[in-house]
């Protein structure tokens, strides 16, 4: 059963630099910088929009991360700012992501185009300067919780709000014991979700005793499943009903 809380009345939409930056998004030809740069702009509409809103309310404010900066940089109230730090704090995840390029250069491609790692100098400060300009801070992991801890961020104003699921239509059930396990990923196919490290440790297995399906957007070369131990099927474009 859904529940509706929020009417459509009550919600805003920056339908113009929404369907610019998708529409650039779905274009072919279109260069990266310049897909890149309809996106940011997109999210500094959409954080200048929830300021003024909550300016003219006199409501605090919550804003996701990476378009946080032009939010909090157009709020004038006097109510908190409470961030939503979606990834680990950016400093903390372009030194991964620079660790990846070193050990993964087959993934470079994608590597390269994370926005810790793509954006230009300015765009990424903002980045980091987002975290600092809140007074409150959702997270959905501990890993994202120390990331901030790491960079300045008091614990105390770190709450940690881990994803939930719908536990009528996903539930573990039974399974039975014969056979190889199962195994199922579901995600952008590329070296930010960890594939590799996924691959290598069924390497590790031994053979014949699990089977992975992956599904999702491949964004990293084919490549990196040949010459594989353990037997993988990549599926794309599933709907959710082909999920269950």
């Amino acid at each position: 059963k859904r529940h509706a809380f929020f009417s459509s009345n009550a919600v805003k939409t920056c339908w113009g630099s929404g369907i610019y930056a998708l529409g650039l998004q779905k274009m072919p030809g279109i260069p990266f910088r310049r897909r890149r740069d309809a996106i940011r702009a997109c999210d500094r509409h959409l954080g200048i929009r929830a300021a003024k809103i909550a300016n003219r309310r006199h409501a605090a404010l919550l804003s996701y991360s990476y378009y946080a900066h032009a939010a909090f940089s157009h709020f004038t109230g006097k109510e908190p700012r409470i961030l939503f730090q979606l990834h680990p704090h950016p400093a903390s995840v372009r030194a991964i992501l620079s660790d990846e390029l070193t050990n993964h250069p087959e993934c470079k491609a994608s590597l390269e185009k994370e926005w810790e790692l793509a954006l230009t100098e300015k765009d990424f400060r903002s980045l980091v300067e987002e975290p600092s300009m809140a007074e409150h801070w959702l997270v959905a992991s501990s890993f994202t919780k120390q990331t901030l801890l790491e960079n300045g961020i008091p614990g105390e104003r770190v709450h940690v709000i881990p994803y939930g699921t719908e536990l009528e239509r996903f539930s573990p059930g039974t399974r039975e014991l014969s056979g190889p396990l199962r195994l199922l990923f579901i995600g952008t196919i590329c070296q930010r979700k960890g594939i590799s490290y996924l691959l290598d440790a069924l390497d590790l297995l031994p053979q014949g005793s699990a089977e992975l399906t992956v599904c999702g957007r491949i964004v990293d070369d084919l490549s990196i499943f040949h010459d594989r131990r353990m037997p993988t099927r990549v599926r794309q474009f599933l709907t959710p009903g082909e999920l269950l």
